[in-house]
Protein backbone atom coordinates (compact mmCIF):
# COMPACT_ATOMS: atom_id res chain seq x y z
CA UNK A 1 0.00 0.00 0.00
CA UNK A 2 1.13 3.53 -0.71
CA UNK A 3 -0.05 7.08 -0.11
CA UNK A 4 -1.37 7.10 -3.70
CA UNK A 5 -3.33 3.91 -3.04
CA UNK A 6 -4.85 5.43 0.11
CA UNK A 7 -5.82 8.64 -1.70
CA UNK A 8 -7.44 6.55 -4.44
CA UNK A 9 -9.77 4.94 -1.86
CA UNK A 10 -11.80 8.10 -1.26
CA UNK A 11 -13.71 10.54 -3.47
CA UNK A 12 -11.61 13.69 -3.82
CA UNK A 13 -12.68 17.17 -2.75
CA UNK A 14 -10.55 20.17 -1.89
CA UNK A 15 -10.19 21.15 1.77
CA UNK A 16 -10.60 17.54 2.89
CA UNK A 17 -7.76 15.29 4.08
CA UNK A 18 -7.11 11.85 5.52
CA UNK A 19 -5.64 11.73 9.02
CA UNK A 20 -4.66 9.38 11.82
CA UNK A 21 -5.23 5.62 11.68
CA UNK A 22 -5.32 4.89 7.94
CA UNK A 23 -2.16 6.93 7.39
CA UNK A 24 -0.47 5.22 10.34
CA UNK A 25 -1.38 1.83 8.89
CA UNK A 26 0.69 2.59 5.79
CA UNK A 27 3.75 2.65 8.06
CA UNK A 28 3.03 0.02 10.71
CA UNK A 29 1.28 -2.55 8.51
CA UNK A 30 -1.93 -2.79 10.53
CA UNK A 31 -5.19 -3.38 8.65
CA UNK A 32 -7.05 -0.27 7.50
CA UNK A 33 -10.59 -0.67 8.83
CA UNK A 34 -11.80 2.79 7.86
CA UNK A 35 -10.51 6.10 6.58
CA UNK A 36 -10.96 9.17 8.80
CA UNK A 37 -11.65 12.29 6.75
CA UNK A 38 -11.27 15.81 8.15
CA UNK A 39 -12.15 19.16 6.65
CA UNK A 40 -10.92 22.72 6.87
CA UNK A 41 -14.35 23.98 7.97
CA UNK A 42 -17.81 22.68 8.94
CA UNK A 43 -19.06 23.83 5.52
CA UNK A 44 -16.37 21.73 3.79
CA UNK A 45 -17.38 18.68 5.82
CA UNK A 46 -21.05 19.16 5.01
CA UNK A 47 -20.27 19.57 1.31
CA UNK A 48 -18.12 16.42 1.36
CA UNK A 49 -20.89 14.41 2.98
CA UNK A 50 -23.29 15.50 0.23
CA UNK A 51 -20.66 14.56 -2.34
CA UNK A 52 -20.32 11.06 -0.83
CA UNK A 53 -24.07 10.53 -1.13
CA UNK A 54 -23.94 11.59 -4.79
CA UNK A 55 -21.12 9.07 -5.32
CA UNK A 56 -23.34 6.25 -4.05
CA UNK A 57 -22.20 6.00 -0.44
CA UNK A 58 -24.80 5.37 2.28
CA UNK A 59 -24.74 6.50 5.90
CA UNK A 60 -24.17 3.50 8.17
CA UNK A 61 -23.89 5.37 11.46
CA UNK A 62 -24.29 9.01 12.35
CA UNK A 63 -23.76 11.18 15.43
CA UNK A 64 -23.11 14.87 15.92
CA UNK A 65 -19.38 14.01 16.11
CA UNK A 66 -19.05 11.95 12.92
CA UNK A 67 -20.79 10.01 10.16
CA UNK A 68 -19.65 6.67 8.80
CA UNK A 69 -20.27 6.09 5.09
CA UNK A 70 -20.18 2.75 3.33
CA UNK A 71 -20.32 1.55 -0.25
CA UNK A 72 -20.16 -2.03 -1.49
CA UNK A 73 -16.55 -3.00 -2.19
CA UNK A 74 -15.03 0.11 -0.57
CA UNK A 75 -13.38 0.88 2.75
CA UNK A 76 -15.68 2.76 5.13
CA UNK A 77 -15.20 6.51 5.28
CA UNK A 78 -15.55 8.13 8.69
CA UNK A 79 -16.24 11.83 8.19
CA UNK A 80 -15.25 13.67 11.35
CA UNK A 81 -17.63 16.53 12.11
CA UNK A 82 -16.43 17.39 15.60
CA UNK A 83 -13.04 18.84 14.63
CA UNK A 84 -12.28 20.98 11.62
CA UNK A 85 -9.34 23.18 10.80
CA UNK A 86 -5.91 23.13 9.25
CA UNK A 87 -3.93 19.92 9.00
CA UNK A 88 -1.54 21.25 11.65
CA UNK A 89 -4.30 22.12 14.11
CA UNK A 90 -5.99 18.75 13.67
CA UNK A 91 -2.71 16.85 14.10
CA UNK A 92 -1.88 18.90 17.20
CA UNK A 93 -5.12 17.69 18.80
CA UNK A 94 -4.14 14.02 18.45
CA UNK A 95 -2.67 12.33 21.50
CA UNK A 96 -0.05 9.84 20.35
CA UNK A 97 2.76 10.69 17.93
CA UNK A 98 1.80 7.59 15.91
CA UNK A 99 -1.53 9.29 15.13
CA UNK A 100 -0.01 12.61 14.07
CA UNK A 101 -0.08 12.11 10.33
CA UNK A 102 -2.28 13.46 7.57
CA UNK A 103 -2.46 13.03 3.84
CA UNK A 104 -3.85 15.59 1.43
CA UNK A 105 -5.93 14.06 -1.34
CA UNK A 106 -3.26 15.03 -3.86
CA UNK A 107 -0.81 12.80 -1.95
CA UNK A 108 1.19 15.22 0.23
CA UNK A 109 2.13 13.61 3.57
CA UNK A 110 2.30 15.65 6.80
CA UNK A 111 3.70 14.05 9.97
CA UNK A 112 5.02 14.90 13.39
CA UNK A 113 8.81 14.79 13.76
CA UNK A 114 8.87 11.32 15.30
CA UNK A 115 5.89 9.75 13.51
CA UNK A 116 7.76 7.37 11.21
CA UNK A 117 10.30 6.33 13.84
CA UNK A 118 7.59 5.73 16.46
CA UNK A 119 5.43 3.74 13.99
CA UNK A 120 8.24 1.53 12.82
CA UNK A 121 9.48 0.91 16.38
CA UNK A 122 5.87 0.58 17.59
CA UNK A 123 6.23 2.82 20.61
CA UNK A 124 3.59 5.14 22.03
CA UNK A 125 4.66 8.67 22.89
CA UNK A 126 2.90 11.97 23.41
CA UNK A 127 4.47 15.24 22.34
CA UNK A 128 2.24 17.91 23.77
CA UNK A 129 -0.77 18.41 25.94
CA UNK A 130 -3.26 15.58 26.21
CA UNK A 131 -6.70 16.95 25.34
CA UNK A 132 -8.68 13.91 26.52
CA UNK A 133 -6.59 12.07 29.14
CA UNK A 134 -9.13 9.36 29.98
CA UNK A 135 -9.61 8.53 26.31
CA UNK A 136 -5.85 8.50 25.78
CA UNK A 137 -5.45 6.10 28.70
CA UNK A 138 -8.01 3.65 27.26
CA UNK A 139 -6.51 3.93 23.76
CA UNK A 140 -3.24 2.52 25.13
CA UNK A 141 -4.88 -0.92 25.27
CA UNK A 142 -5.97 -0.69 21.62
CA UNK A 143 -2.39 -0.01 20.58
CA UNK A 144 -0.99 -2.78 22.76
CA UNK A 145 -3.17 -5.18 20.73
CA UNK A 146 -1.41 -3.80 17.60
CA UNK A 147 1.97 -4.66 19.15
CA UNK A 148 2.87 -1.20 20.47
CA UNK A 149 4.66 -0.58 23.75
CA UNK A 150 4.65 2.44 26.01
CA UNK A 151 7.51 3.81 28.06
CA UNK A 152 7.34 4.59 31.75
CA UNK A 153 7.70 8.35 31.18
CA UNK A 154 4.83 8.46 28.68
CA UNK A 155 2.61 6.35 30.92
CA UNK A 156 3.37 8.67 33.83
CA UNK A 157 2.55 11.73 31.71
CA UNK A 158 -0.84 10.21 30.81
CA UNK A 159 -1.59 9.19 34.40
CA UNK A 160 -0.71 12.69 35.62
CA UNK A 161 -3.09 14.15 33.05
CA UNK A 162 -5.84 11.74 34.15
CA UNK A 163 -5.33 12.77 37.80
CA UNK A 164 -5.96 16.41 36.81
CA UNK A 165 -9.47 15.65 35.49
Amino acid sequence: MSTKWLCDQVPKMSNMFIAAGAVRSLFDGTVISDIDMYGASPADVKEYESYLLKKGYCVRKETSRNAVYEKQGHIEIDVVRQWTGSITSIMDSFDFTVCKAALTLDGYLHTSRSFIEDCTSRILKVDGSICYPASTYYRIFKYIKYGYTIGVDTMQQILDAVKEI
